[in-house]
């Protein structure tokens, strides 16, 4: 069944029979935006974009004034929705996620040749870490067809901003 606590998901679509016997002891950790399908397709150029409109948008900005507010919010809270969340300039992330829906076309999303497979091979035991939310996460592993190899999802917990740690910090780590 499914079990969510702390910002994870044991995948209830994992499936361990997949590939070659896993070791309990070794876990591999990946990232998923721009790591498990390529930075330089069409989704990823336009995944940047939309949160770049929408927080011009939602804080009424210039483009110019909008990337700096990302580049400021990913330095200082390892994401610029949870920086927009913390000092109070969003307050609800369903608006957010509502947004990246409405924008996003999830089939500009190609699988990387061969990860598949690879990953199938892995005797480690697979997880995500992502900055990204639950939803984004678990879409866009369906849409690269791997939806069902990686055991546990770490992701960010919008409606908790406070309580969640994002990647680069140390502790977003220690929390897998």
């Amino acid at each position: 069944g499914l079990v969510s606590a702390d910002f994870y998901l044991k995948n209830p679509l994992y499936r361990p029979l997949h590939g070659a016997p896993k070791d309990p002891n070794t876990f591999l950790i990946f990232d998923l935006d721009n790591t498990l399908y390529s930075c330089h397709d069409s989704f990823s150029q336009r995944y940047s974009n939309v949160t770049l409109d929408f927080i011009k948008e939602h804080l009424n900005v210039t483009a110019s004034e909008a990337s700096e507010t990302i580049k400021k919010y990913y330095a200082e809270f390892g994401s610029p929705i949870r920086g927009m969340l913390l000092k109070g300039e969003l307050l609800d992330h369903r608006d957010y996620e509502r947004y990246v829906d409405e924008h996003s076309d999830y089939r500009l999303m190609k699988p990387i040749k061969g990860l598949r497979e690879l990953l199938k091979s892995s005797s480690a035991t697979l997880v995500i870490l992502s900055n990204s939310g639950k939803r984004h996460t678990q879409r866009a592993l369906r849409q690269l067809h791997l939806e069902d190899l990686f055991e546990y999802l770490f992701f960010a917990d919008f409606s908790r901003p406070g309580q969640w740690i994002s990647k680069p910090d140390v502790k977003s780590y220690k929390r897998v």
